[in-house]
Parts: C-alpha cells; sequence; structure tokens
C-alpha cells in the first residue's frame, strides 16, 4: 500500500502543502551560515505523518483551525532534528538515499542544525498561543525524546533488556511524537477530555507499532550487494525487537549474546541473524504491532463517524502494510 492510496493522506493534502510552505520559509528565514544545511534536510523528510496526524486530530470536532498548521510544522521540524542528531550518532552516511546532514557538513554543523530545529520547532508551537499545546509539545515531548535517545545509547550490547524495557525506550524515542502529534491537535480541536484521551491512546499505539514495524524490516530488507538481511540496528549493538524476542527463545550461549559480549560483528553478525531468523520471532514481532494497532483503532469509539475517522483508520492499515 502506498502512502497517496490511503484516505489519510488525500484528505490532508492541502494542508500538508501549507506545512511544506512554512517549512520552505523557515528556510528562507534561517541565518545563512545554516540555511543549506536546514534546507537539505527538508528536502528530504519524508511522507510527514505526524504533521497528517496533527492536522486530522484538530478535525475530529470541527473544522481545521489555521493554527493545526503550526502545530503540524512544529512536528515535523522536531522529526527532522531527532534524524538529524540519530545520524550523527549512528555515523550514518545516507538517509532515505539521500547524504545525511552530517555527511555533507560533518557531525558539529549536523548537530547545530538538528539544535536550530529543535528550538525553531518549539517557536512555531509557542505561536498558537495555546498554553496546554505549547507545555505537552515543548516540556514533555521534547524530555521524552532525549529519553528514548540517551537509554538506546545506554543499552547498547545489552542482552539482558527486557521487553519491556524495549517497549519503554520505544515510546519515548518514537512513540511520544505521535503522541504530542496527536494531542496537540485534539487540543485545538476544542475536543472533550475523553476524546483527548482516545485520540491520545490512538497516538501511543499508532507510534509503538510504527517503530516495531521498523524494527522488523530492519531484519526483512536484504542487501542487493550480499544477498542477505542486512541487520543494521543489531550490527550497531542496538537491540529491537526481534532480537529479543530470540534472546528470550535460545539457550545463554547464543550469538546474539557473543556479538554483544564482543562487539565483534565480523565473526558473530551473521550467525546472530540466522538465529533470529532461524527461531521465527518475525511473525510475533508482527502479531505485537498488530495488536497495538487493533488497540489504537479500538481507542476511536468515542469519535465520531466521519471522513476523519475513516482516515485514522486507514492510517493504522497503512502503518502495517508498509514495506519500508
Amino acid at each position: 500500500m502506498t502512502i497517496e492510496n490511503v484516505s489519510f493522506y488525500r484528505i490532508v493534502t492541502e494542508e500538508l502543502g501549507l506545512v511544506e510552505k512554512k517549512l520552505q520559509e523557515a528556510v528562507g528565514q534561517a541565518p545563512e551560515s545554516i540555511r543549506k544545511p536546514f534546507s537539505h534536510a527538508v528536502k528530504s523528510s519524508g511522507k510527514k505523518l505526524r504533521p497528517a496526524l496533527s492536522i486530522l486530530s484538530s478535525r475530529i470536532t470541527s473544522e481545521r483551525p489555521d493554527s493545526a498548521i503550526l502545530v503540524g510544522t512544529g512536528v515535523e521540524m522536531l522529526h527532522l532534528a531527532t534524524l538529524i542528531h540519530d545520524d550523527v550518532v549512528d555515523e550514518a552516511d545516507t538517509r532515505r538515499g539521500e547524504a545525511t546532514v552530517s555527511n555533507i557538513w560533518g557531525p558539529e554543523i549536523a548537530v547545530l542544525v538538528g539544535d536550530y530545529l529543535f528550538a525553531s520547532a518549539a517557536t512555531y508551537v509557542c505561536e498558537t498561543g495555546d498554553l496546554r499545546v505549547i507545555r505537552r509539545f515543548v516540556a514533555k515531548t521534547i524530555m521524552e525524546l532525549a529519553t528514548g535517545e540517551l537509554t538506546e545509547r545506554m543499552d547498547l550490547y545489552n542482552s539482558s533488556q527486557t521487553r519491556d524495557q524495549y517497549f519503554l525506550r520505544v515510546y519515548n524515542k518514537t512513540a511520544s511524537l505521535f503522541v504530542a502529534a496527536a494531542e496537540c491537535g485534539a487540543l485545538l480541536s476544542q475536543a472533550s477530555g475523553d476524546q483527548i484521551n482516545c485520540i491520545k491512546e490512538y497516538g501511543i499505539n499508532i507510534g509503538m507499532a510504527f517503530q516495531i514495524i521498523d524494527d522488523i524490516l530492519d531484519f526483512e530488507a536484504y542487501s542487493i550487494d550480499i544477498g542477505k538481511p542486512v541487520g543494521n540496528d543489531l550490527s550497531q549493538g542496538v537491540l529491537t525487537l526481534p532480537s529479543i524476542l530470540a534472546l528470550e527463545r535460545s539457550s545463554p550461549n547464543n550469538p546474539i549474546v557473543k556479538l554483544c559480549e564482543t562487539r565483534n560483528k565480523d565473526k558473530y553478525l551473521d550467525d546472530a541473524l540466522k538465529c533470529i531468523i532461524d527461531l521465527k520471532v518475525i511473525p510475533d514481532a508482527y502479531d505485537i504491532a498488530k495488536d497495538h494497532l487493533d488497540k489504537a483503532k479500538n481507542s476511536l469509539y468515542l469519535i465520531n463517524e466521519s471522513p476523519v475517522k475513516s482516515a485514522l483508520l486507514d492510517l493504522t492499515d497503512y502503518i502495517m502494510e508498509r514495506d519500508k
């Protein structure tokens, strides 16, 4: 399923165009020293799922308020900032087939560009003038994102981490921004407290599922050059759900543990990937993602039937069926 074929994207196409316009305006207004890397980051941005979610949530009770475009822009800027910082930490050369900011301009410049985007994101959200939205976005979300990234770094090569530790990390690093996007939009819509809680629950579960499937795809993706799973996360010591499920099912002497103990990916990575595939944990990981998406659908019970609700339901199907 391509993103262009699902209703959640079609009914916010105009608004996402306005978000893109805001992003380009921000590039033009940035200091000249930061303009080129900022423009590069915006140009290589993805499908804008998170601003789409903000805009949809802002329409659950009425027409979309103009301030939803500000929140959508802030959400996308914050997302871009986290990707730039991730690429610095991961020493990534490319993202979505394009050279990363850190690859072109160096890690020091990339960190500063990411910091500028963090601050710019907060500025756009503050322009809404809604203290509830500002508090949710500026204080809580940025703190959760930083906590998730720090936890991932601290747990590198930690083969004793549990599912619950992984789920908490995923919430902070990924799902928290989906929650912020959904909740801020719902706050702008003047939804009831119960409806806002429903939308928050929806954001949590689609965010969790999104990252779980992303982690699964890292094992299902094959390198064209070598014809076998890439396993980028595991090669860098990041244990995601498939690895943790495999650790639960195998002996303490398995190759995943050896990889973590020795950090010798040349010797143990292939065997660790084979262990994960042979133990058939990938279908179970998909089941966990599907359970989150079922919860996301069920959480919309207080949202009135409308094209917006249909779009939110379609978004869950897209997340389950995406292949990249």
